[in-house]
């Protein structure tokens, strides 16, 4: 129907996307979750604000650095039952909201095993107007090295 642009156009499109685009490719959607981000200086418990396939965004009484590796746990419900994601990350940003409280951005880099379709999973429940909470319970693959 239309026809494909050169392979030197292709090229040069994506090339001049900004990293800002490409780490906005993936729908956030917003959620209240149970978080907990394990930093080389202790644990953090907050709330998820937001998520995507890719990254989360959260408050924190903590002030985490940018570039800082971490790993994220999500609780997820599932009826009576809670799916625990374990996820490695890293922080993107961080933004001072008030005094003593922060909003911080994290990327994922890597799931225990079975964990990123188990988050595909949910997002999806929630983009199709699905209640994810009433999903089965997915149960552990393995655990996170």
């Amino acid at each position: 129907p239309y026809p494909t642009p050169p392979r030197s156009v292709l090229a040069v499109s994506k090339q001049s996307l900004s990293k800002e685009k490409m780490r906005k490719r993936f729908a956030r959607l917003s959620v209240d979750l149970r978080l907990e981000v394990e930093t080389e200086t202790g644990s953090l418990h907050t709330r998820a604000c937001n998520l995507s396939a890719k990254g989360v965004m959260f408050d924190s009484d903590a002030e985490l650095v940018p570039g800082e590796q971490v790993h994220v746990l999500i609780y997820i419900p599932r009826g009576r039952e809670v799916d625990l994601l374990k996820i490695r990350g890293e922080v993107i940003w961080v933004r001072r909201e008030e005094a003593r409280r922060f909003s911080a951005g994290t990327s994922f880099s890597r799931f225990a095993p079975g964990d990123e379709r188990r988050l595909r999973q949910y997002l999806l429940a929630h983009i199709r107007g699905e209640n994810p909470h009433n999903a089965p319970y997915f149960g552990r693959e393995g655990k996170f090295d």
